[in-house]
């Protein structure tokens, strides 16, 4: 697991974590050291470093991590190092050469509906997921429109990406501010 994640280079955790996502990976059976294995760990280090006051990012990463070990828990560690170093490895190559076969834009779509969807309520998590998505030079607008309008409400086929793009942070943050009111009511009338 070291190795895939030392292979990313200076690609941000979020990206490389996305482009490992993305890459086929089999449940195990039997008793092949497993992804899940590692959570225990993982959340114990994070609880450390939380108490130790580390950095917001650092935090986010981590987070980032965890949530995809507990999504592959069923994936063996060899077979996810050996995907995980292949997906890197053609993450890092150039642009596809024009005429090359196009991104398949509905597994995008999923795949980024499915992380937004786990990250929500986690902010620094859905952050580090929603300033991947805004990047992503795949996701014109008609993907951002796709997400918003199933992430949120639907939306107006005529409206911008950054208006789409705005609306999927928008519920992300009305549940923030739901939370924090529903804190605020509960701790006046205790």
């Amino acid at each position: 697991m070291a190795n895939a994640i030392g292979k990313g280079g200076s690609q941000t955790v979020a990206k490389f974590l996305g482009a490992v996502e993305n890459a086929n990976v089999e449940p195990i059976s039997g008793s092949v050291p497993s992804l899940g294995e590692l959570v225990p760990p993982v959340e114990k280090l994070m609880a450390l470093l939380m108490e130790a006051g580390a950095k917001k990012l650092v935090l986010t990463d981590l987070g980032l991590l965890l949530d995809l070990l507990r999504r592959f828990s069923e994936v063996s560690l060899a077979e996810f190092e050996s995907r995980a170093l292949r997906s890197v490895a053609s993450a890092s190559r150039p642009r596809a050469a024009p005429g090359a076969p196009p991104v398949d834009k509905r597994q995008l779509v999923e795949t980024y509906l499915r992380r937004l969807e786990a990250a929500l309520g986690n902010d620094g998590l859905f952050r580090a997921v929603y300033r991947e998505l805004s990047a992503d030079k795949n996701i014109t607008k008609i993907e951002a429109i796709e997400i918003a309008s199933r992430f949120f409400e639907p939306m107006a086929q005529s409206a911008t990406r950054p208006k789409a793009l705005k609306k999927i942070l928008s519920r992300h943050e009305k549940l923030l501010d739901s939370r924090d009111a529903s804190k605020s009511i509960g701790g006046q009338a205790a």
